[in-house]
């Protein structure tokens, strides 16, 4: 029988181990502890027998098999290294290890002898022959570099729209605009020399001496670079007016989301439109010709006024122009004798 041993005013059970703030100990309790430590002791070791001798079915060696069976079947119709012969091996074997790499193959052996082509004709074939091909985005991107090639040669402002119409996803289509937009802005530069006595390309160097400026300004001071800008001009009809337009373009939003409509107007005036509009007014000789001069501030990823989105819109009439020029009209009596359009909104 278990009995317990105490040795002054606190014991000291021979059974638990405890010290006892009692002088006696529950012996019930601990047999049911005893037995359950015992209980767990067992599952413990019964399971860890349970996974080693269930490890045997896993071995190192049992694998290094597998794979060596799977090669020795394999390897025959990679000697051969023909698109049939990997189709016969992937219908026969297909639980095999190597079905991945076969299907590489053939995938690699059917693109080859058009990549070596490299022509129009054989990549299209490719793709329609071929639609699943992991090569498929590589004939692509081959398609793409050798139309862009023959468009390049052409350097034809109808060859670039068509190209840009055909291929608006290609790799090569931002180079695509910007030359577009440069060969469309040398047109009108032709125009407005002839017609109105305007150096459009001065004009540009004239904004990219300002870009520069405003630039470092706004690095220095933390604000959005409103020097990030490409221009593009043209001329465009707003309500009946004609107007000589300067599309700035940014790649993104160049002010804030939280900035109120008539702060992002001023934010572009002061320092960049004001400065623009003193140019025009001295530069365009034939004023006469024109109702007003318009700027739209607006963005797109490649600078591009054909896919750009516009955030800001002012149309300035001829005559106010020259009074606000020659200070005999401030910059609030400019904009009251003028549209300002915001996205949704128009301020006048």
């Amino acid at each position: 029988m278990l009995t317990p041993d105490f040795s002054g005013a606190l014991g000291m059970c021979t059974i638990c181990g405890l010290v006892l703030t009692k002088p006696y100990c529950d012996r019930d309790a601990i047999m049911k502890d005893l037995l359950f430590k015992q209980c767990l002791f067992i599952i413990v070791i019964a399971s860890f027998s349970c996974i080693q001798n269930c490890s045997k079915a896993f071995q190192p060696e049992d694998c290094r098999s597998m794979y060596e069976v799977d090669e020795k079947y394999y390897l025959p119709y990679r000697e051969k290294h023909t698109v049939a012969g990997y189709q016969e091996f992937i219908a026969r074997y297909p639980g095999n290890m190597f079905i991945t790499e076969a299907q590489m193959w053939i995938d690699a052996l059917q693109f080859a002898p058009y990549e070596k082509l490299d022509t129009v004709e054989g990549y299209e074939e490719f793709k329609e022959r071929f639609p699943e091909n992991r090569h498929v985005y590589r004939a692509d991107a081959y398609l793409g570099r050798i139309e862009a090639k023959r468009y390049e040669k052409m350097d034809t402002i109808e060859g670039y729209r068509e190209f840009l119409e055909k291929h608006p996803e290609n790799n090569f289509a931002g180079l695509a605009k910007k030359r577009l937009q440069e060969l469309e802005f040398r047109n009108l530069d032709a125009v407005l020399q002839e017609k109105y006595g305007f150096d459009l390309l001065r004009y540009r160097l004239a904004l990219r001496r300002l870009k520069k400026q405003l630039s470092q300004e706004d690095v220095k001071r933390g604000e959005v670079n409103l020097g990030d800008f490409d221009c593009f001009a043209s001329f465009v009809t707003y309500q009946g007016k004609k107007y000589f337009h300067t599309h700035l373009i940014y790649p993104l939003t160049p002010y804030y989301p939280e900035t109120a409509p008539s702060e992002a107007i001023e934010r572009f005036f002061d320092p960049l439109i004001s400065k623009a509009l003193v140019y025009l007014d001295s530069h365009f000789m034939n004023k006469a010709a024109t109702d007003g001069f318009s700027f739209d501030v607006s963005t797109s990823v490649d600078y591009f006024y054909g896919d750009r989105v516009v955030h800001l819109a002012y149309y300035f009439p001829t005559n106010q122009v020259e009074l606000f020029v020659t200070n005999r009209i401030d910059k609030k009596n400019l904009f009251a004798h003028s549209t300002i359009i915001t996205p949704g909104k128009l301020i006048r």
